[in-house]
């Protein structure tokens, strides 16, 4: 399997900026019939990869924490979080992911369900 996905056409200089800003869902659109279900895109000279489908994204949320490198893509938010979570290197961030996902427990999502209704209310 290639390690990147195949890339849709678009300008050598912008990429597909241009389409994304103007029409994103067709662009992806273009980008399934054209592609097929796992295909890239350049946003000026950063790649974007698209997986379309519930199987392909069950593997990306699955594979998250083993192959994807979390601190890198959110290096930008290190200036304002400092390395907490998933700006810190690897190492880092799961020793700190129990106390980070506490809150997010089953139990405690359910009691802010509540509250989030009653908000809406």
């Amino acid at each position: 399997m290639d390690a990147t996905p195949p890339m849709l056409s678009g300008s050598p200089v912008v990429g597909n900026l241009l389409e994304f800003m103007k029409d994103r869902h067709g662009l992806l659109q273009r980008g399934f019939h054209t592609l097929g279900p796992i295909f890239g895109i350049r946003l000026l000279n950063q790649p974007v990869a698209f997986l379309i489908g519930p199987e392909y994204q069950q593997i990306f949320f699955t594979e998250t924490d083993k192959k994807l490198s979390m601190h890198k893509s959110y290096a930008y938010l290190k200036a304002a979080l400092g390395e907490v979570g998933f700006t810190a290197p690897p190492e880092t961030y799961f020793a700190q992911r129990p106390i980070l996902l506490k809150p997010f427990k089953s139990e405690k999502m359910i009691k802010y369900l509540a509250i989030m209704q009653e908000e809406v209310r």
